[in-house]
């Protein structure tokens, strides 16, 4: 009797601690974190945006960062193609922030109307990451790769 006393006791410890690794994980999956808040659009700070390839792009971030956490960032110009920008990890305070951040704009990027999309991924807990995306409004790349092209085909022959 004793051993069948003890045995449903382990039971009920196994049966409770399962039910407990349930509802945490349960938990880490469904609940919707929220690392960081970004106002969009973000805004251009390059005169009447416009800039030109092979400069800096300067867009201001206002933001709310609710982790302390550090985040795996990218950067990509959009203009019909897309253009990835080498991954960064940032980890900047808690707290609302306005700040302004550059970003070269590539040489062989031709003139046209671009977005920056501006994407974070954070690890919220052991089993979930959350990427969150803002975008930029638009602006205007110039670029003389243009120019030399059609100077080139001007004197295609010749």
């Amino acid at each position: 009797m004793k051993i069948f006393i003890e045995a449903t006791l382990i039971g009920k410890f196994i049966l409770l601690s399962f039910f407990g690794i349930y509802l945490i994980i349960s938990f880490w999956l469904f609940y919707p974190y929220e690392p960081i808040t970004i106002k969009e659009p973000m805004k251009i700070m390059n005169k009447d945006k416009i800039v030109n390839s092979g400069e800096t792009l300067l867009y201001e971030m206002d933001f709310v960062k609710h982790m302390q956490r550090p985040g795996f960032i990218t950067k990509q110009l959009i203009d019909g193609v897309i253009i990835t920008s080498s991954p960064i990890i940032g980890n900047i305070k808690t707290g609302h922030t306005i700040k302004n951040f550059p970003m070269k704009i590539p040489e062989f990027l031709g003139s046209g109307e671009n977005v920056m999309k501006w994407s974070g991924t954070y690890k919220v807990n052991p089993i979930r990451y959350i990427t969150v995306v803002a975008y930029t409004e638009p602006f205007y790349v110039v670029s003389d790769k243009d120019n030399e092209a059609f100077n080139l085909g001007d004197n295609y022959g010749n």
